[in-house]
């Protein structure tokens, strides 16, 4: 996720004062941003909305000594962010839908994925558990929703690794190590209802090492 700087607040032009307050004001900035709302020793302070329709953005909400600070919904270049600001940037609870489409909702820092979190991709996949710096990590389930595959584990960098459990559809259960969301290092792989394992080393989902 990126937010960039919208304007220079030393360039704009006041361009005039809403009649039905003396504190909502229109302000056209010279890179085509428009900010309607409220002002506080000339910085935007309250309620207000800036927009641009040539960058395809909006921000309607709180605003504090001109930052984005309270709650708002943000639309920028196809994304959508809806929940708490501080300090111009996502942070507290918030829905967050990417332009591919896949959506968010959870815990921000400084305009990042950080915290719990769960996130429903386009193709019916879903996360719930931790992230930091806007990538899984931690704890967490991700359930593919072609296959109705689960994992329950550790994620690094994003990836299904280290030590979990794959439940398949039919049934049938990995518990152990895993690496890129595959079965690699010391696993049990129970079939027909537990009545049947294979135990051993396990190498991109092939049991290379049994134990007997």
């Amino acid at each position: 996720m990126h937010f960039k700087c919208e304007h220079s607040s030393s360039l704009y032009m006041l361009s005039k004062q809403l009649k039905h307050s003396p504190y909502d004001v229109v302000i056209h900035y010279e890179n085509g941003y428009i900010y309607t709302g409220r002002l506080q020793n000339g910085l935007r302070h309250g309620k207000g909305c800036l927009e641009s329709k040539d960058d395809n953005y909006i921000y309607e909400g709180d605003w504090c000594d001109d930052k984005k600070e309270g709650k708002g919904r943000l639309f920028n270049d196809g994304t959508n962010y809806s929940g708490e600001f501080k300090n111009d940037q996502p942070e507290g609870s918030g829905t967050y839908i990417d332009n591919k489409g896949d959506m968010y909702e959870g815990m921000f820092i400084s305009g990042k994925l950080e915290g719990m979190g769960h996130l429903t991709r386009k193709n019916g996949d879903q996360y719930v558990g931790m992230f930091v710096k806007g990538v899984m990590e931690g704890k967490g389930q991700y359930t593919y929703k072609d296959d109705k595959r689960l994992y329950d584990g550790e994620f690094v960098n994003g990836e299904m690794t280290g030590k979990g459990v794959i439940l398949y559809s039919n049934g049938t259960r990995y518990e152990g190590e895993v690496v890129n969301g595959k079965r690699n290092g010391k696993g049990v792989l129970y079939k027909d209802n537990d009545t049947y394992k294979e135990e051993g080393i396990w190498k991109d989902d092939v049991v290379v090492i049994i134990n007997e």
